[in-house]
């Protein structure tokens, strides 16, 4: 007879199978809303954002009342409002979504526009009242700013697409919630460039990914790196792409185990997709120990977009945005901590296409995301997937 000190553990391994299989087999996708027109269209790289209420936040880089995009606010249930369109003078063309600040505000980037015309920082009150808190200037601070992260003091971090001291470089910043802005980095084009998303770790540092650089002769300005900044200020590079590994890395997740994991937009197998790659999935230890997990055929999706999202069950989901095969719009995937790949939902020109941002993790259980174009109204489309995970 098995003891109790047995029992247990074969008991939740054999729970966690079956969520898996529940989980992985039968995976539900609905359109919640279609996008376009006067709604904004083409909502780029964009995670959506979960408030208080349950309503999805989010972000296009067009259209709306204005021409210039749009802010907007969507039920579960495809109610969509617009909140805030965006214009010219006080920035405009927003490249990520939102972030839901401690204070019930939401704050964001835009890539152009503002008093220098090189992007802002903005805070939007649920109401609609929009505020610019910082207008970049370029040269001295960097230009096109690409998203914002709440860090756990409440500032909110984020990076440059290129300007600071490198013309070409991009920075690193933190900015409080009234407006003070401070460089933390700056990029040297020459070693890395183009920084994307951050995460930031349980010490209070931050480990993120550089599109460009890295020394590999594999990508014309090198294929990219993995680094880690510490609260300090110093950067260490912790992985060099060489192409074979991945290229252009797109966005970082800090799993439960501590471990890093991450997309490379092309890479991986250089004979597909135009001898560029397809792709990869990929996991580092933060001292950069790297372990390629998947690298996309084409078949199976090509040119994944944004940060993986882990689930309950610990498996991380993700979004690529085309694929070689006829009618592939792209595709939601799973993947395990060990490399266990399985694609959820290819996409049609019907039910949206091209999906970029990370999936956000719903208090209901589901996972929502956008596609920058398809749909109805062709501007793109808010989608759900539902894998049977339990309500939060």
């Amino acid at each position: 007879m098995w003891s109790p000190r047995f029992l247990l553990p074969c008991l939740i391994v054999l729970c966690n199978a079956t969520l898996l299989a529940q989980t992985n087999t039968t995976p539900t996708f609905s359109v919640v809303a279609n996008l376009g027109g006067r709604l904004g269209s083409e909502p780029l790289l964009v995670t959506l954002a979960e408030d208080s209420s349950g309503n999805l936040w989010g972000t296009t880089s067009s259209n709306g009342s204005l021409g210039d995009g749009t802010v907007f606010s969507s039920t579960t249930g495809g109610t969509v409002t617009v909140v805030y369109n965006f214009q010219m003078d006080t920035g405009y063309g927003p490249d990520a979504g939102v972030v839901l600040g401690l204070d019930g505000n939401f704050y964001g980037t835009t890539s152009s526009g503002g008093g220098f015309t090189d992007g802002v920082v903005y805070q939007l009150t649920p109401a609609g009242v929009y505020t610019v808190l910082h207008n970049f200037s370029g040269t001295n601070e960097g230009k096109n700013p690409i998203n914002l992260i709440l860090g756990q003091d409440g500032n909110f971090y984020g990076t440059t697409a290129s300007g600071g001291t490198d013309p070409f470089g991009g920075t690193i910043f933190k900015i409080t919630p009234g407006g003070v802005l401070t460089t933390l980095y700056n990029f040297n084009s020459a070693q890395s460039s183009e920084p994307g998303p951050l995460v930031q770790a349980s010490d209070g540092s931050f480990y993120g990914a550089t599109h460009y650089g890295g020394g590999s002769s594999t990508c014309s300005n090198g294929c990219g790196t993995v680094f880690h900044l510490t609260s300090s200020g110093t950067l260490t590079t912790l992985h060099n792409f060489s192409g074979n590994d991945g290229s252009f890395p797109e966005g970082l997740t800090i799993g439960k185990d501590g471990k890093l994991y991450g997309t490379t937009g092309e890479g991986g197998d250089l004979t597909r997709c135009g001898k560029a790659g397809c792709g990869t999935v990929f996991k580092m230890t933060p001292s950069g120990t790297f372990k390629t997990l998947h690298v996309f055929e084409g078949t199976d999706g090509a040119l994944p977009g944004g940060a993986l999202t882990q689930g309950p069950d610990g498996n991380f989901y993700g979004v690529v945005a085309g694929g070689l095969k006829p009618n592939i719009w792209g595709a939601v995937y799973g993947i395990t901590p060990r490399g266990s790949f399985k694609v959820l939902h290819f996409f049609t020109s019907t039910d949206g296409y091209e999906p970029e941002g990370a999936l956000l993790l719903h208090s209901d259980g589901k996972f929502y995301g956008t596609t920058q174009l398809g749909g109805t109204n062709l501007g793109g489309v808010i989608y759900s997937v539902d894998l049977g995970f339990p309500i939060r």
